[in-house]
């Protein structure tokens, strides 16, 4: 008998973290299924690239994706409540209480709704994104003003980085390296894994260190491919992938360590904003929260109801 096909479909490279923990997962799971299940992961969107993935699994055209949840505010606006001013300068462990409690448990139940997928667990970290430049400092809130930042998508993203006075640029990854030769861009948000991974990373000489958001990835299945597999595989997959959650934001958290040790070593200056000055910028940028719910249709109740998890106005130490 053939096995199932499974195919997954990532838009980073081999070294990047995302790519090496998904494939951890796929010999798990093709080892567990005995044989019945043949895993093929495709990166570097050789098959597809992230902001394509939900309409496609949605289809059934592919088997999953694990798309950063900057790409899924189009579908289920509420997911852009992370990319919120509310979040900003957070540590990874107040985002994991709210995304592995019951309003990460109804996003994913909104997004299955929406466009016909399961969301089989967890999500899987990226870790905190920055500011990184490559010619233009940020020491302050005062020195965005006039910069071009590209960022992966999340219409919130976007409006933060309007109210800081810059511009942000969607650009998706395999599309980075030709506008940064083109001098298209000032700097870009991201992680220090994913600058790591870039032909352009000896060009960035600055990172302003304010974890300004914490992306994450969220595994998608194809509804039909998922009932193919039928009640026993379906277990199978499901203890491979809830079995691996917490190794990979570990070794996510390790990757990112690692990756701005040696970043610094090549000559990256790294600024890294006071807890006060993270708590100024936050206010700073709450002045626009009300707006940027309104204008990407985030339920306002829901923003409301996290409010307890940051009175103490706790950043990153």
């Amino acid at each position: 008998m053939q096995p199932i096909a499974w195919r997954i479909s990532v838009e980073n490279n081999p070294g990047h973290i995302q790519v090496q923990v998904i494939e951890r997962f796929a010999r798990r799971f093709e080892d567990l299924s005995g044989g019945r299940v043949s895993v093929r992961l495709f990166d570097s969107a050789r098959l597809y690239r992230d902001v394509d993935l939900p309409r496609v699994l949605s289809n059934d055209r592919i088997e999953m994706g694990v798309p950063g949840v900057w790409q899924l505010d189009r579908y289920v606006p509420d997911f852009g409540l992370f990319l919120l001013p509310l979040f900003y300068g957070r540590t990874p462990d107040r985002n994991h209480a709210v995304v592995d409690g019951p309003v990460g448990q109804a996003l994913g139940n909104a997004l299955a709704s929406r466009l016909n997928v399961v969301v089989p667990g967890r999500w899987i970290d990226l870790g905190p994104a920055h500011i990184f430049t490559f010619d233009h400092p940020i020491r302050n809130s005062g020195d965005f003003a006039g910069l071009r930042l590209r960022v992966a998508g999340g219409f919130a993203n976007e409006m933060r980085l309007q109210r800081l006075g810059a511009t942000a640029v969607r650009v998706a990854w395999p599309d980075l390296s030709e506008a940064v030769d083109r001098g298209n861009l000032d700097g870009l948000l991201t992680s220090y894994v994913t600058v790591e991974s870039a032909p352009f990373a000896s060009r960035l000489r600055y990172v302003y260190e304010d974890s300004a958001y914490f992306p994450q990835y969220v595994p998608l299945v194809s509804r039909a491919a998922w009932r193919r597999l039928g009640p026993e595989l379906r277990d199978l997959f499901l203890r491979a992938w809830e079995g691996g959650v917490d190794d990979a934001r570990a070794a996510a958290a390790a990757a990112q360590a690692e990756a701005r040790r040696r970043l610094v070593a090549r000559g990256l200056t790294v600024v890294h904003p006071t807890p006060a000055e993270i708590d100024a910028n936050r206010a700073m940028l709450d002045s626009v929260q009300d707006d940027i719910i309104a204008a990407t249709r985030i339920t306002p109740s829901m923003v409301g109801g996290l409010q307890y998890l940051f009175e103490d106005g706790e950043v990153d130490p």
